[in-house]
């Protein structure tokens, strides 16, 4: 390639973001035999039984999601808002979670041996 690119003419002659975005097409790997690893990784986190939080704040967000499994209707978001509020001022009361996680990581690490 001997010949110089010069981009000085083509800046500002493109597509905006937003409309490569609005052009852009969502297709399935239906005939692949690709697994939909997304729905897999949905599956397994509705499963969890224990996570990063200690298990009275975790409780929080179990009871949230029994009573709201529907995620389409309309007080949900504001629900998930309060749920996350109420976390953090279970986190932001003192110390006493640090206890409980090195407490319930004890209990975990010690039931493999």
């Amino acid at each position: 390639m001997t010949t110089p690119i010069h981009l000085r003419n083509k800046i500002g002659r493109g597509i905006s973001p937003g409309r490569f975005m609005e052009g852009m097409k969502s297709r399935g790997m239906k005939l692949s035999s690709i697994l939909n690893t997304q729905e897999q990784f949905r599956q397994v986190y509705d499963r969890f039984q224990w996570g990063a939080r200690p298990a009275y704040i975790q409780n929080v967000m179990d009871e949230f999601k029994r009573k709201h499994a529907d995620q389409q209707a309309g007080s949900y978001q504001e629900q998930w808002d309060q749920v996350y509020t109420r976390i953090g001022e279970l986190y932001h009361k003192g110390n006493e979670y640090r206890k409980v996680m090195l407490q319930e990581l004890k209990e975990r690490f010690t039931s493999f041996a």
